[in-house]
């Protein structure tokens, strides 16, 4: 198929930090991730629509009915989207994240006996998937519990990659695991994981042992872009900064102390 790439400025015309802080507490994690994400991606897609004389726009589906946390991509809004003759599709609803991989990455593998180069990473092309980021992790573990080797779809593991993400996962706050979001996604690979593993790919059958039984939800930091969660220093900086005017803080995150500060919170 032909493949099209749009650059977009649509990460630096909006201030996404304040609205973390004024909105974030109503939203699963971010303004980007729960509100404002579908809305914008099918918007950057609308003039190629035109252009190309496409008639439906299908955008996949992140969850399924059983995520009951606001979210900016949901069939309720997406399928209500349309402009001209076009008509928006949210598509594959009714599959899970891990069930996209078993019923069609997997499949796609088998029959085509070609792994596709997969990009799930945070970095923003710092990197092409640091394969230490929560989504990185995420997806890692999702492949190697269905015996997809990661390495072959863009990825880069060995046999201790497993002990790195058991070690993130039960630290809490700072862990892979901050929202409801990535809870819910977690717990959808925990869901898949069968009594009896049928291999130890990347020594990884004595983790989903582990992983199986592991309370999620329990070791999560849970984020939260507000003042209201946590009275603590760090979060007092980090709600104080994004009331700041946009130069001001960009003059703040030149000075490498305070920028590294305000990374970690």
């Amino acid at each position: 198929m032909e493949i099209n790439f749009i650059k977009t400025n649509l990460h630096e015309f909006i201030d996404e930090g304040p609205l973390n802080v004024d909105f974030g507490r109503y939203l699963t994690g971010s303004w980007w991730g729960g509100f404002h994400h579908g809305i914008g991606i099918l918007g950057l897609c609308a003039p190629i629509t035109v252009a190309k004389h496409i008639e439906a726009l299908l955008i996949a589906a992140s969850c399924t009915r059983e995520f009951k946390y606001p979210w900016g991509s949901h069939r309720l809004i997406d399928n209500k989207l349309s402009w001209g003759d076009v008509k928006v599709v949210h598509d594959c609803y009714e599959l899970s994240r891990q069930e996209k991989i078993r019923y069609v990455l997997k499949n796609y593998i088998t029959i085509g006996k070609h792994y596709p180069t997969l990009r799930s990473c945070y970095s923003r092309f710092r990197d092409f998937n640091c394969s230490t980021c929560e989504k990185c992790c995420r997806t890692i573990t999702g492949l190697v519990l269905e015996n997809i080797d990661p390495n072959k779809c863009g990825f880069s593991i060995d046999s201790k990659f497993f002990d790195f993400v058991k070690a993130n996962l039960t630290k809490g706050r700072g862990g892979l695991i901050q929202d409801y979001g990535e809870v819910f996604v977690w717990s959808d690979i925990q869901r898949h994981i069968p009594k009896a593993m049928s291999h130890n790919l990347y020594n990884s059958e004595e983790f989903f042992r582990w992983l199986r039984d592991f309370d999620v939800s329990e070791n999560a930091g849970k984020r939260k872009f507000s003042i209201t969660r946590k009275m603590d220093i760090t979060w007092c900086l980090f709600y104080v900064y994004y009331k700041l005017p946009k130069n001001a803080r960009k003059a703040i995150a030149r000075l490498k102390p305070i920028a590294k500060l305000l990374m970690s919170l």
